[in-house]
């Protein structure tokens, strides 16, 4: 199954570079690789990853989450449906559902808010698990309604 193999990863990634673990100090005269976003920062502690997983609707992405939802060393953040189910009483993504051409842009919009709040929290453990990332909203689920609407409007 999927989940183990994620798991082992996720666990040789919070284990690399600490000190007194192999990666750390892989031996004399070998060189440590610094990714570009990692030069300059001095202090290690400061190091941190954000994964974001991206699928299908309804593939599991949620369920794969919650699989690492009890480690200490994994922020883990979902999706917010909750809050794109009722926004002061009403259910836009209901809405959605019922009329994609007509509130699947408005839909999106607050998805693309919902997530930008979650994508600026501060990150306080070394790796976020993130159920989509900010891009999603934009280059696939709004270029989708678009690509939609045109050709309905073109026939």
């Amino acid at each position: 199954m999927l989940l183990r193999p994620l798991r082992s990863w996720a666990s040789r990634a919070l284990r690399r570079d600490r000190p007194g673990s192999p990666a750390f100090s892989p031996g004399p005269g070998a060189q440590r690789l610094v990714w570009p976003r990692d030069k300059g920062r001095e202090n290690e502690k400061e190091k941190k990853s954000v994964i974001c997983v991206e699928g299908n609707i309804a593939s599991g992405k949620t369920t794969c989450l919650e699989f690492f939802s009890n480690t200490t060393d994994i922020e883990v953040l979902t999706e917010p449906v909750p809050k794109w189910r009722n926004v002061r009483g009403h259910n836009p993504l209901g809405l959605m559902y019922r009329d994609a051409c007509r509130w699947g842009l408005t839909l999106q919009t607050y998805v693309q808010l919902t997530m930008l709040d979650q994508h600026a929290r501060p990150q306080t453990l070394p790796v976020r698990l993130m159920e989509r990332s900010i891009h999603s909203a934009r280059y696939v689920f709004v270029e989708n309604l678009y690509r939609r609407y045109r050709s309905l409007h073109n026939r």
